[in-house]
C-alpha cells in the first residue's frame, strides 16, 4: 500500500499486496478553493487542514478533486491511499517457459494493473519520440507528462495536426486545451532521444547530436 501526503509520500508493503500508486497533482490553489488531479482510483482520499482531522473525498474515480480551505492562509495535508491483490510484485502462480529465442529459464509471472484507458485517444501518438513527467512536487505542473510526437498524422482515432511537444494530466486529461495540436519548435524533432522537464520553463529536449534546447507550452 501507498499513501501518499499532498506530494509527498511515504509507502509502508502489506504481505500479498501490490504498490498502488494514487496521488495527487497539479495541486492548485486559488483564494480559499483547492483544486487537483488524482491519478488513480483509491481506496481512501482524505485532505487535513492545519494538522487537524481527516475530511473524506470521493476517491473511486480517477480525475479533478476539489476542497475549500476555512481561510486563505490555512495549511493542508492531501492523502491517498490503496491497496490491490495484482500488480507486478504479486506472483499470479503461472509461469512462462524458456524457449530458445525467449527467456533461458522457466520463470514466474506476476500481475499486471492497467491504470490508462486504451479508448482514450489522447494516449494515442503515430511517431512519439520521447516523454518526460513533471516530477517535482512544489511546480503547478507536477504529473504533467510531456510526449514529443515527430510526424503529423492519425492514429486509433485521433489525428495530430504537426510535430511538437503534447502533454496530458497524470489522469491522461488533456492538460492545457491543446488537444491534437502540436506545441513548441518542432526544428529537428525527429532526432529527440531524450527529455526533462524544467518547472516553469517547459521540457528540454535532447537530439541526437547530444545538444540541448528548451521547447515551451504555454500554461507549464
Amino acid at each position: 500500500m501507498r499513501k501518499c501526503f499532498a506530494v509527498v509520500a511515504a509507502a509502508a508493503m502489506v504481505p500479498l499486496a501490490a504498490n498502488a500508486n494514487p496521488y495527487a497533482s497539479n495541486v492548485v490553489i486559488s483564494g480559499t478553493s483547492v483544486s487537483f488531479i488524482l491519478n488513480e482510483s483509491a481506496d481512501s482520499l482524505t485532505y487535513s487542514l492545519n494538522g487537524g482531522a481527516p475530511v473524506s473525498l470521493d476517491g473511486s474515480g480517477k480525475g479533478l478533486k476539489t476542497f475549500t480551505l476555512d481561510s486563505p492562509t490555512d495549511t493542508f495535508s492531501i492523502h491517498a491511499a490503496r491497496t490491490d491483490a495484482i500488480g507486478y510484485t504479486i506472483p499470479t502462480g503461472n509461469t512462462v517457459a524458456s524457449s530458445a529465442n525467449g527467456l533461458s529459464v522457466t520463470t514466474n509471472t506476476n500481475g499486471f494493473r492497467l491504470i490508462s484507458d486504451d479508448a482514450n485517444t489522447l494516449n494515442k501518438y503515430n511517431s512519439p519520440r520521447g516523454v518526460a513527467v513533471s516530477n517535482n512536487p512544489n511546480a503547478p505542473n507536477f504529473g504533467t507528462t510531456y510526449v514529443t510526437n515527430s510526424l503529423a498524422g492519425a492514429v486509433g482515432g485521433r489525428t495530430l495536426t504537426g510535430k511538437g511537444l503534447y502533454a496530458q494530466r497524470a489522469d491522461q486529461s488533456d492538460a492545457f486545451g491543446y488537444g491534437n495540436a502540436a506545441q513548441g519548435n518542432a526544428t529537428r524533432l525527429s532526432a529527440t532521444q531524450r527529455h526533462l522537464v524544467r518547472p516553469g520553463d517547459g521540457a528540454g529536449l535532447r537530439d541526437r547530436h547530444a545538444s540541448w534546447r528548451r521547447e515551451r507550452m504555454a500554461h507549464v
